[in-house]
């Protein structure tokens, strides 16, 4: 399986099917803006920069915390808890992989940006981050990708 066990098993729960993988993710640029947060002013104005940088908007939604839930033929998003980051409530948006026309991946230092076109027209962006203990989030972006690309 690709990712964390207990992470498919926490978004099975929350979700009521069968989840493949899942990973935490971030709507894009929330990393660089959270890094800038502890090095001052000067450091939020290079990371608010840093996380503009002509990036696509994403016309779904997300928060600094949610998840990307796997299943057999559809996907989920769901919004993660603030303090403990754990999936909490309904999905706020569930699709099929049949609706992506297009997905990228760009790697960034410490991320994985998935920009994606939606059949309906719409574009959705988001991150993941990629190094230490979130280095199975990479594999489970990787199977979205291929499912997507099916």
């Amino acid at each position: 399986m690709a990712g964390k066990t207990k992470h498919a098993e926490r978004l099975a729960k929350s979700i009521g099917v069968q989840i493949d993988a899942a990973c935490a993710i971030s709507r894009a640029g929330a990393s660089a803006s959270m890094m800038s947060a502890g090095v001052g002013a000067v450091g939020a104005v290079v990371g608010t920069a840093m996380s503009n940088r002509g990036n696509k908007t994403s016309d779904i939604q997300f928060g600094s915390v949610s998840w990307l839930a796997l299943g057999e033929e559809w996907f989920w998003f769901v919004k993660g808890d603030m303090l403990w980051g754990k999936p909490k409530g309904e999905p706020f948006a569930e699709l099929s992989y049949y609706e992506v026309d297009w997905i990228e991946l760009s790697e960034g230092k410490v991320t994985l940006r998935v920009d994606m076109g939606l059949s309906d027209g719409r574009t959705v962006v988001f991150e993941t981050k990629r190094l230490g203990p979130n280095k199975s989030n990479v594999q489970v972006v990787e199977l979205f990708q291929q499912r997507c690309l099916a």
